[in-house]
Order: structure tokens, then C-alpha cells, then sequence
């Protein structure tokens, strides 16, 4: 497990930006929006955001500086990478599997913890028989299951078994 959080840790990022390219229909629009000056993007650590109305002010330690830069801006996307931990993160459903007991993250905490056939494991370690999960929320079992065609294989399989 330890070689798997330093990799998280360390490389992921790496490994996500060359593994999973963008649309370029995508890329397009990025890049037009960087070049009028609408999109600016910022290598760094966000050490805070806080909300006055409609603005968001965003405390930034810029990369490879100790820098600090606070931003106003409408909108902030968050480029982190995955959830650090799923029991705590922003999806209101995981965290009330996570919080009644229902299902527990995997030993990563980047997900939920299934079984090889995607049943969800609750708290006691039993795996359900109605209750499944695919695609990100899996990825403590299935590690790199973030591409389309491997989650639609992963929706396949699960769905031939469920139809027996």
C-alpha cells in the first residue's frame, strides 16, 4: 500500500496529464481563453478560499516559490487532482454511504471500498448485494479505472452480471 500512496503522492499528477489527453475541440477553447486573457492558469498550492458575495478571494503559495498571491476572481476550478479523502470530500451521496455505515473507503481513501465485482463493502467489511459502485469511486480496487473505454468495460461487466 505504501508504494501506491507514494505514487499518489508524487507521480500521479505526471502520469494522469500523459495518460489522459483532452478533446481537442477542448484544447481549442483553453487555449483561446488563455490567449484573451479570460483563463490564466497557475501552478501552486491553494491554501485558502473565501467568499464575499460573488467574488472568490483565492490565498495561493505559488510552485516552486514562497510566494503568496491572493486572487479575486468569479470562478475557481479546482485542477487538484483526485479526493484526498472520499468520506470527507464534496459528494453529498458517498458521504452519506461513508457516514451511516453503508460503505467505507477503501484503505487509500480515494474511494469507495469494493469487491473485484464492484460490490460496495459497508463498515463491518461485508459486501453488499444491491449496492455498486464504477468508474473513480472504485479506484482503490481498480487503481487507474479514470479513462472512458475502461469504465465502460467496468459497466459492462457489471451489468452482465447483474442481468445473470
Amino acid at each position: 500500500m505504501s508504494a501506491k500512496r507514494r505514487f499518489l503522492e508524487h507521480t500521479k499528477a505526471w502520469w494522469d496529464i500523459h495518460r489522459h489527453r483532452m478533446a481537442p475541440e477542448i484544447h481549442a477553447r483553453i487555449s483561446e481563453a488563455v490567449q484573451s486573457g479570460r483563463l490564466r492558469l497557475i501552478a501552486g498550492r491553494v491554501l485558502g478560499v473565501h467568499r464575499e458575495g460573488r467574488t472568490l478571494t483565492v490565498n495561493l503559495q505559488l510552485r516552486q516559490s514562497q510566494a503568496l498571491e491572493n486572487l479575486e476572481v468569479a470562478i475557481a476550478y479546482d485542477c487538484t487532482g483526485i479526493v484526498k479523502d472520499v468520506s470527507t470530500g464534496s459528494i453529498a451521496v458517498v458521504r452519506s454511504l461513508t457516514d451511516r455505515g453503508l460503505a467505507r473507503p477503501d484503505p487509500l481513501r480515494l474511494g469507495l471500498d469494493v469487491t473485484a465485482d464492484c460490490a460496495v463493502i459497508d463498515v463491518d467489511g461485508a459486501p453488499s448485494d444491491k449496492l455498486f459502485a464504477v468508474g473513480p469511486l472504485t479506484r482503490g480496487t481498480f487503481f487507474d479505472i479514470d479513462a472512458i473505454p475502461d469504465i465502460r468495460i467496468q459497466c459492462a461487466r457489471l451489468a452482465d452480471q447483474l442481468a445473470g
